[in-house]
């Protein structure tokens, strides 16, 4: 006779199985049934994250509040996730990366399946980690707790064999770009060697020196060396600034008394117009703010938080405003050293007779403001500016209206959110608000407009989409 135990065991027999069945599987058993699609088929959010952390951690490590050095970093790190899947939308974008650099790149295997989204996710966490070897603790967990947290979102959907090839193809390109940037001997491992103690200015009564309060060494001297993504030589090239005299009746002299009018201005209402586009626009002191180049990236970070473009048109916007940082950056300092124009300041000091005059850049709190490290023409924020602004217009179009609130709630300086009816009116604002901060003539605003404009200008024709 069978016993009571024998019998219940028998009748639960059946529930216990189906419990096993469908509560546990090893993850490489998992029922999943995945949908593969192509990366314009996809949602932006991870190029979207990457490069929302990338405005943090630029903001942290030392060396990369500097916009060249930012500029460049962040057009190869979005370059690495353009090409991490471009893989999978050969039918309709090409291999920048092959086209115009002649990269030899990785093939993927048609019989496989890959999910795009771990692939983009591992090439980003590749590249910020080499890129930032000397970002603070902090931050080095952030770029962990960012690449678990999107993996956490996405590994459930694939089966373990292609979470694993998809890892490692991520990995793969991001070495590949990785190591291409290091080919680039003046822009490599910059944020090491940002002053240049050795650097000598060429003396002259209009010509840069180390200015105060701080007479720093000049930073980046040797940047025009470095290589561009998408200018030609011409690209960028411009012309004179305005013949250097000490005359009052000279434009020399009104441009640098408009500076200095506009500044005392500024600093006398802090309620001014004028005063709340100098601060807001500023994006110079250390940690305080992203920098300059990063300014572009945020502002796309906007557009596309509240666009719906796909995960192929974000880093295609993404890897394009990035290039024309990295151009940018190039132009305007390879002509800085050419010219080596003095700074407003000591214009200001020497020859309008106003010994100690100070810029309302940056305060320390104790009466010290600032004037950028290196020579002033053209203006490196004027650049960058117009060469995202002709980047995104030929994204966008002409008359895009947006509201920039990238310092919106901040309250160490006036950082309200501003409207415009479109990017051009955005950089033209950007290169005028450093006559009011008091660190440019307007002269540095106009050859900057043009440069920025050049430079965008060409990275915009470049054939991503076939």
């Amino acid at each position: 006779m069978m016993s009571n135990y024998l019998k219940n065991f028998l009748k639960l027999f059946p529930i216990l199985i189906f419990t096993l069945l469908f509560t546990y599987c090893r993850p490489d058993d998992k029922p999943v049934t995945p949908v593969y699609k192509k990366p314009y088929e996809l949602s932006n959010e991870v190029a979207l994250e990457w490069n929302k952390f990338y405005l943090s951690i630029e903001r942290f490590t030392p060396g990369y509040n500097n916009p060249c050095i930012s500029g460049r970093t962040m057009a190869y790190v979005n370059l690495g996730a353009y090409e991490s899947i471009v893989l999978g939308m050969s039918d309709k974008y090409n291999s920048i990366a092959t086209i115009n650099y002649g990269l030899s790149m990785p093939k993927i295997n048609s019989n496989d399946n890959y999910a795009w989204t771990i692939i983009m996710n591992n090439a980003f966490k590749y590249k910020f980690k080499n890129f930032f070897p000397d970002a603070p603790s902090s931050q080095q967990l952030d770029i962990e707790r960012t690449f678990n947290s999107l993996m956490d979102k996405y590994e459930q959907d694939f089966d373990a064999a292609t979470i694993e090839r998809s890892l490692a193809l991520g990995r793969e390109v991001a070495e590949i770009i990785y190591t291409w940037s290091r080919t680039d001997k003046p822009g490599d491992a910059a944020y090491n060697k940002v002053k240049d103690p050795s650097y000598v200015p060429p003396v002259g009564e209009d010509k840069w020196q180390p200015t105060s309060p701080d007479y720093q060494a000049a930073v980046l001297s040797y940047w025009g060396d470095v290589r561009p993504f998408a200018a030609s030589e011409s690209d960028l090239s411009i012309y004179p600034p305005v013949p250097f005299s000490t005359d009052p009746n000279s434009e020399f002299y009104k441009q640098a008394k408009e500076c200095r009018d506009l500044c005392e201005a500024a600093r006398n209402n802090n309620e001014s117009e004028d005063f709340w586009i100098a601060q807001f626009w500023s994006d110079d002191c250390p940690t305080l703010t992203f920098s300059p180049a990063g300014r572009w990236l945020a502002i796309a970070n906007e557009i596309l938080t509240a666009e719906n473009f796909n995960l192929a048109e974000s880093q295609v916007m993404f890897t394009k405003v990035a290039m024309s940082q990295c151009d940018a950056g190039i132009g305007a300092w390879k002509n800085k050293y050419i010219y080596n124009l003095l700074r407003p300041v000591d214009y200001i000091s020497k020859y309008m007779n106003e010994p100690g005059w100070k810029t309302i850049m940056c305060p320390d709190g104790t009466g010290n403001f600032f004037t950028p490290p290196f020579p002033t023409y053209p203006s490196g924020h004027g650049t960058f500016a117009s060469s995202a602004a002709v980047v995104l217009s030929s994204i966008l179009g002409n008359n895009y209206q947006l509201t920039d609130k990238c310092h919106e709630g901040r309250t160490e300086f006036k950082g309200t959110p501003r409207t415009f009816q479109s990017f051009t009116q955005m950089a033209e604002e950007n290169a005028y608000s450093r006559l009011p901060l008091g660190v440019h003539y307007r002269m540095d605003a106009i050859a900057a407009l043009d440069l920025g404009t050049k430079i965008g200008t060409r990275v915009a024709q470049m054939q991503f989409k076939k």
